[in-house]
């Protein structure tokens, strides 16, 4: 067993894992539904009395919880058992993440515009 894998989680950090998943899933644009989801798993996990680590841990079936779908279900399963989120990477820091969600996000001019103003001598 690792020294990752034998550290405990409590539901609040394994919570903060799966905001951080979902905050750099938004900066990358992916589908709304699943970064929702990862809120929603958030929240879930947030508000569960019992451990979520100690049902991975016995490999309760997480999916038996609305919400969590056999995806995040793995990616639990990957923040307590690897410490690690699969293909993603987490944010450094949440300004970080902040900062590129607002550089992404901000308008940008489309070339194919730009390049037919330019070639109708407008």
């Amino acid at each position: 067993m690792t020294k990752t894998a034998a550290r405990a989680h409590t539901n609040a950090q394994i919570a903060r894992q799966l905001t951080l998943i979902a905050r750099d899933l938004r900066a990358k644009n992916e589908n709304p539904f699943k970064v929702r989801a990862y809120y929603r798993a958030a929240e879930l996990v947030a508000r569960q009395p019992s451990s979520i680590a100690e049902q991975v841990r016995a490999n309760t079936d997480l999916t038996r919880y609305t919400g969590i779908g056999p995806s995040i279900a793995q990616t639990l399963r990957e923040i307590v058992l690897a410490g690690e989120r699969g293909q993603l990477e987490l944010p450094l820091a949440p300004a970080a993440s902040g900062r590129r969600e607002a550089e992404e996000s901000a308008p940008r001019r489309p070339r194919r515009a730009s390049s037919r103003r330019q070639s109708s001598g407008r």
